[in-house]
């Protein structure tokens, strides 16, 4: 009689079943699936283009309400964000890396509306770009609360495998 042999698993199976995209990572029956797979994803890649822009072109607003380098100095802490976000969502595991990374990019978004709501002279319209910024920030709320509780599940698995 002889056995079957073992397949080995490759690093390149390894890396793919680590992705949210594996069928081991999102259950199928999730009605909300697409979330994790498209659209965190994309929004951290538009967070990271924000961040370059902001590097090439600066921003014309905070220019015009701090120095040039704090501009800059938000672009690269608006890339390194969303590149912590892309790695949390790409890779479940890290969740609370994409949590930090969203709650970075909260306290940023949402500092630099209130900066423009409040520093903002009179006659100015800015206002808009304030309610804009309020609810860009006002909707990465649901996932946060998923992260929140997701990490603490995580936490609670491993204290149980410990014991």
């Amino acid at each position: 009689m002889t056995t079957k042999p073992i397949k080995v698993i490759t690093y390149w199976e390894r890396f793919k079943r680590s992705t949210v995209w594996h069928p081991l990572n999102t259950d199928p029956d999730d009605e909300e699936r697409s979330g994790p797979r498209f659209w965190y994803p994309t929004y951290d890649l538009i967070a990271f283009a924000l961040g370059v822009s902001a590097l090439a072109l600066g921003s014309p607003l905070l220019t015009h309400l701090f120095p040039e380098w704090f501009t800059y100095i938000m672009g690269m802490f608006l890339m390194i964000a969303s590149v912590l976000c892309l790695i949390g969502v790409v890779f479940p595991k890290f969740s609370i890396v994409e949590l930090i990374g969203k709650l970075a990019i909260v306290f940023m978004l949402g500092s630099y509306a209130g900066t423009v709501a409040f520093l903002s002279r009179p006659g100015e319209p800015n206002g808009f770009l304030a309610i804009v910024l309020v609810m860009a920030v006002w909707l990465l709320g649901p996932r946060i609360t998923k992260l929140f509780i997701q990490v603490s599940r995580i936490r609670l698995a491993r204290v149980r495998e410990t014991k």
